[in-house]
């Protein structure tokens, strides 16, 4: 039975819940397909308008062995208050009226542009996400390097830690990593805003001025995007990156010289508790391909296809493996 992610709180099930009139039906038409995070992740109502705060888990209490007549020492399950902001993430279209006037369908035509603008604002989330560079070279998800975005996995899990961070002995640069995400309240969540209304919205702007190189004035009509997100790890021990994988050879995945499939299986073993439910795999095309190439072998025991969210699926033993565009080859080897 596959890791049984929780949907109900889909960002496009939010969404519903304030969308009543329809106004929002072609967004939540396009959020309701099947796109990595919004499908499956997590969605957690921030505290505030823009940061959320929550406790994190530092270390865990054991108790202590006691004999009779003997007290009992007092222990703490010791958490750490952390406060997470949230990105907002903008985009403007502006078509010219004269364009529309001589479309057959204008009302069709700009909600296909619309659609194809939102698209877009969800690569840029996948890529804040997992703090990788756009295919324009424009990193995402680093905040030291841009104040106006969040730190991403890519930004928190970037050094090799005992079973969080592992390698699979990779070098130099065009480089791979597999994510493990447990998703949920006690795990990783995203965070949408406590003004539901300014989560995700699709602002018409109605017919604008707008001027040519020449400073010549011309008419449009402009629709503005915003996105308010954010990313709460509660548990840090519920995500794991197999990071340093080559495209070819013996640090390939599906190398001869190590068994990407025992380390992933280590890191999977160390999620807490190894409880797998709510887990999804994340990798990116080149892993994916050796992925399939693993299962064409037909000597691998790891990978098999599943029923998961109403079609079929590739899984790691039961554990949905997602693939995210956003995940390219272009990390440097991480020490």
């Amino acid at each position: 039975m596959p890791s049984d992610l929780n949907k109900t709180y889909t960002l496009a099930e939010i969404l519903k819940q304030r969308a009543k009139d329809g106004s929002t039906m072609p967004l939540i038409d396009v959020l309701s397909g099947r796109y990595p995070l919004l499908e499956e992740g997590y969605w957690t109502q921030a505290n505030g308008d823009t940061i959320h705060e929550f406790s994190q888990i530092a270390t865990e209490s054991y108790g202590a062995a006691v004999r009779l007549n003997e007290g009992t020492p007092a222990t703490a399950v010791v958490t750490k208050t952390v406060q997470e902001e949230l990105m907002l993430l903008e985009d403007r279209m502006w078509i010219d009226t004269r364009q529309l006037e001589i479309s057959p369908n204008a009302i069709q035509f700009r909600i296909q542009k619309e659609q194809q603008h939102l698209k877009g604002l969800i690569k840029s989330f996948h890529y804040t996400f997992f703090s990788k560079k756009d295919p324009t070279g424009k990193q995402w998800g680093i905040k030291s390097l841009d104040m106006s975005q969040i730190d991403g996995l890519g930004a928190r899990y970037n050094k090799l830690a005992d079973d969080s961070v592992v390698s699979l002995g990779g070098s130099g640069s065009n480089l791979n990593s597999i994510w493990i995400v447990k998703w949920g309240p006690d795990a990783v969540s995203l965070l949408y805003p406590r003004n539901v209304g300014k989560t995700l919205r699709i602002q018409d702007l109605m017919i604008q001025p707008m001027h040519d190189s020449n400073g010549n004035r011309f008419e449009a009509v402009m629709t503005k995007f915003s996105w308010y997100f954010g990313l709460m790890i509660a548990d840090p021990r519920c995500v794991k990156r197999l990071c340093n994988i080559s495209n070819s050879g013996a640090n390939a995945f599906d190398g001869s010289g190590t068994n990407g499939e025992e380390k992933l299986i280590d890191l999977v073993e160390a999620l807490p508790g190894g409880d797998t439910s709510n887990v999804a795999i994340y990798v990116g095309p080149k892993v994916m391909a050796q992925i399939r190439k693993r299962i064409n072998s037909k000597s691998n025991l790891y990978f098999a296809p599943a029923n998961v969210w109403g079609r079929e699926m590739i899984t790691f033993q039961d554990i949905p493996v997602v693939r995210v565009d956003a995940l390219r080859d272009d990390e440097t080897a991480i020490a």
